[in-house]
């Protein structure tokens, strides 16, 4: 990657006439000059994380980039009981009510170049339930922040839902959503111990401390995959939908939506393995990578570079009275 640095200082012409440079003192006179070369140096490293939580959007997917390899975000969500929601304005599932179905929804931008990252290749979805809850602030009240390199304990052993999706393009007016059929035993476990119980909130949050959401994907070869960009604030849509019929009406289709969000987080992995600076990688995240032929960069927490001039206030340092006009740095 090719850098310079000019620096241009201009001032007016020196006038050697009966008025001007014999009137001002000798060091209060500026002469031009203009330097394009200086020593560069370019480094990069790794940055640890960056907070993720309750961001616009959050990443969803895998990818393999090209250059920088194998990239891939999950989310971790809260999920909650509908508003108003009680025993008795919603006949939970018992014999009378079963559960016909339960489908997780999951809308990703629409109509924009930012609905997602690479490739709307097919993408193998999975969730599961944490053991955890999440927490918006602490025992002091705090707030607590989650980074993209936090993880929290999950039923990795019992996913409840678990299928295969291929992202339709937000720019051909489609339902641009993520659907995933959850299992209806998991729900009816659920249902079955919430009716008939007055502390409908405190026993459903109980049961159900959020989801973890991620994608397990076959290998993928450089520049397939991708990573779509989820919508999880509140009026987003997210949600679980529970449907179920009544025995008495059985032509009557009846659903439920448990909203999906409130705190959550985006977790994101990487493998810098086949990456072009992987041979040269320090053991340490805070090391610094050299980069004389080419500088690498990546959001989310990902490559940061680095640009130092070393000489800079050499080169300066023995002019005085400097009127800078104009500095700059051209990236190749």
């Amino acid at each position: 990657m090719g850098f310079c640095l000019a620096a241009i200082l201009n001032s007016c012409r020196e006038d050697t006439g009966s008025t001007g440079a014999n009137i001002l003192p000798p060091n209060d006179q500026i002469s031009a000059y203009e330097t394009d070369t200086t020593s560069v140096l370019t480094s990069m490293f790794l940055k640890d994380s960056i907070i993720t939580d309750d961001t616009v959007y959050s990443g969803l997917g895998s990818y393999n980039d090209p250059i920088f390899g194998q990239y891939k975000s999950s989310i971790y969500a809260q999920i909650f009981s509908p508003v108003g929601a009680t025993t008795t304005t919603i006949p939970w599932a018992n014999d009378s009510v079963p559960v016909d179905s339960v489908v997780l929804i999951l809308p990703y931008i629409t109509g924009v170049a930012t609905s997602y990252y690479g490739n709307l290749d097919p993408q193998t979805i999975v969730v599961d339930t944490l053991e955890s809850p999440i927490h918006a602030t602490n025992s002091a009240g705090n707030y607590v922040a989650y980074y993209s390199d936090t993880s929290i304990k999950y039923d990795a052993a019992h996913p409840i839902g678990m299928q295969q999706i291929v992202p339709l393009n937000p720019y051909y007016g489609h339902d641009t959503a993520v659907r995933v059929k959850l299992k209806k035993g998991w729900w009816q476990s659920i249902m079955n111990r919430i009716t008939n119980n007055p502390n409908y909130y405190t026993t459903f949050d109980s049961l159900v401390k959020g989801l973890y959401i991620t994608v397990s994907n076959s290998l993928q070869l450089p520049g397939q995959g991708g990573i779509l960009f989820i919508y999880l604030n509140q009026g987003s849509f997210a949600c679980i939908d529970f449907y179920y019929h009544d025995k008495s009406t059985p032509t009557i289709p009846y659903y439920v939506q448990f909203p999906i969000g409130g705190t959550f987080f985006s977790h994101i992995d990487r493998s810098y393995v086949t990456a072009p600076f992987a041979n040269i990688h320090p053991s340490g995240k805070h090391d610094s990578i050299p980069a004389n032929n080419l500088m690498y960069v990546q959001g989310a927490g990902g490559v940061e570079g680095r640009v130092n001039f070393p000489n800079l206030y050499k080169n300066w340092q023995g002019k005085k009275n400097i009127l800078i006009n104009k500095a700059e740095v051209d990236f190749t």
